[in-house]
């Protein structure tokens, strides 16, 4: 490091996560778990989990004296391995990321980021369609209506109800 450049911001990625496996959901229908299961008792106990390792991370970067930021973040209700496969349950996680629930899923969790000190936030993905490889984005297509896209209009609110003083970035242009 000759140029005695040193961090000044550690970044992390809090996902509130929900990765099913092959094993955690027999290929069975009523086995799966419903849209109600998942936003109602899964979803909660996810998004509180994100708490101690924030608070964890943040006692890393105050010893530091470094800012804490999600350089990513959001839900993680995905299958994976063999499960990304399954359509049954990929209709079932993408039912659950439509549902009108998550907004207030997204606002719990972004509250959570800030009463844990993390000065910014970005989410994962904008624009992205729902699939067998997640739901990343919080629109599912650009001209979405927005009472149609929850996700997006949490962050929309949550935003606007916690304006950071933020109009411009240094060194930025933006067009």
């Amino acid at each position: 490091n000759p140029d005695l450049v040193f961090p000044d911001t550690l970044a992390i990625a809090p996902y509130f996560a929900g990765n099913m496996t092959s094993n955690d959901i027999p290929p069975i229908a009523p086995a799966y778990p419903t849209i109600d299961e998942i936003l109602d008792t899964h979803m909660p106990m996810a998004i509180s989990a994100v708490r101690p390792e924030v608070q964890a991370q943040k006692v890393i970067a105050d010893t530091q004296g470094w800012d804490l930021i999600c350089y990513e973040g959001g839900q993680h209700y995905v299958g994976i391995g063999a499960a990304v496969n399954d359509a049954t349950l990929t209709a079932v996680l993408n039912g659950a990321n439509r549902d009108p629930r998550m907004y207030d899923r997204y606002r719990t969790y972004l509250d959570i980021l800030k009463e844990e000190g993390v000065s910014a936030y970005y989410n994962f993905s904008n624009v992205y369609p729902p699939g067998r490889y997640g739901s990343w984005g919080i629109l599912e297509y650009q001209d979405q209506p927005i009472e149609e896209a929850h996700k997006y209009r949490a962050i929309i609110d949550w935003i606007q109800a916690n304006p950071t003083g933020v109009t411009e970035v240094p060194g930025w242009e933006f067009y």
